[in-house]
């Protein structure tokens, strides 16, 4: 069996009518022995099905392929039945009888920094020390004749979600509060935190910038499991502060931040 996977069967159909293209060659043609909405069947005994990206429809097939249609659009939620990593977990033990492993396809136009699909192009772009291939393109390359008006005008009209489209440049206006690639590149490994002083200062030179910028600062919160200060005076000193008449922006203290961190962790 060949798997067929999309938010919904319509979407996972499409990946049906390529498949359907290359069987209208004569020599595979004849091997059809039926063919209805969601499945075609083969002399050999072999299918092709269509399915929705749902870990319970997956799980319990054996399959020697398993291929997805725009996977970065599928559910990241970590708590979801199906989110994209639960439907991933489901399909590979489906093919564990093929003697290669069997074949999971999964391809998508970029969309948000998270998820089974930016977590592998992070693992796999560039590594030429893996089995597996990442395939990381513009629509310009894989689809040449692709007008070039047409990506023009979607970049007028709405730049980011153009440049994901058809670009494959992951979005950045959809990212969380302080996107993921960024703190994992402030992650430096060391336990050691800055001193509240040096903080505070780092804080009180960026904090008019984006709220990206402060990024670099969350591990060194989160290391100060132990503050020598108390939660409530912190806040009370951040209250303070920051309904100074006189500041020329709005502050908030490190120790504010600190108890911030403390309390959601």
């Amino acid at each position: 069996m060949v798997i067929l996977l999309g938010a919904d069967k319509k979407q996972a159909a499409i990946l049906r009518l390529y498949c359907e293209g290359l069987l209208r060659a004569p020599l595979l043609d004849q091997e059809i022995t039926r063919s209805t909405g969601d499945v075609t069947e083969f002399r050999n005994g072999s299918s092709l099905e269509i399915a929705t990206n749902d870990a319970r429809l997956v799980g319990g097939r054996s399959a020697i392929a398993v291929l997805g249609s725009e996977c970065c659009h599928w559910r990241t939620d970590e708590h979801a039945a199906s989110s994209d990593e639960e439907v991933v977990g489901a399909a590979e033990p489906s093919m564990a009888m093929c003697p290669d492993g069997g074949l999971l396809m999964l391809g998508s136009s970029v969309h948000r920094k998270v998820g089974y699909m930016y977590r592998q192009y992070k693992k796999l772009h560039g590594n030429n020390d893996t089995d597996d291939i990442c395939w990381f393109a513009p629509s310009n390359v894989m689809n040449p004749v692709l007008p070039a008006h047409v990506i023009d005008k979607a970049l007028a009209e709405n730049a980011s979600k153009a440049r994901a489209e058809f670009r494959n440049i992951w979005r950045e206006d959809l990212s969380d509060f302080i996107p993921l690639d960024v703190l994992d590149a402030c992650d430096t490994g060391s336990t050691s935190p800055r001193s509240v002083g040096e903080v505070a200062l780092i804080w009180d030179t960026i904090s008019h910038y984006s709220p990206v910028l402060i990024a670099p600062l969350v591990s060194d919160f989160i290391a100060l499991a132990r503050p020598d200060f108390l939660l409530s005076d912190a806040i009370a000193e951040g209250s303070s502060q920051a309904s100074r008449p006189s500041a020329a922006r709005p502050y908030i203290s490190c120790r504010t931040i600190t108890a911030i961190f403390i309390l959601l962790k």
